[in-house]
């Protein structure tokens, strides 16, 4: 996980506006939504509520350990095994989440 913390994506991540990531699978046939983890930009957080949530197969879990966030983020879209929710509209969204978007191809935007 100290790979996810060193993640400048991570550290720009507005205070109060956590992200969540969520796993899935389909090994039920349907999609499946497993266990995630909360980040915010002090690091992983055991509470908050998520502004945004990303939502990634799980057969991209082991290879948090070698690549930092962005980069495993970046190849699950590219392989169509990533989604991304929220109850915001984009106008608020980008108000919100503006110091990001020199990240915005981390998200394959």
């Amino acid at each position: 996980m100290n790979t996810i913390l060193k993640t400048e994506f991570v550290k720009d991540i507005p205070e109060g506006d956590p992200i969540e990531i969520v796993f899935y699978d389909f090994e039920t046939g349907e999609r499946r939504l497993r266990d995630g983890f909360l980040i915010g930009n002090k690091g992983f957080l055991s509470e908050g509520t998520p502004t945004v949530y990303v939502y990634i197969h799980s057969k991209y879990i082991s290879e948090f350990e070698q690549d930092d966030l962005c980069s495993v983020i970046s190849r699950a879209n590219k392989n169509g095994d990533l989604s991304t929710y929220s109850e915001y509209g984009n106008a608020r969204l980008l108000l919100k989440y503006s110091g990001m978007l020199k990240h915005k191809s981390c998200l394959g935007l």
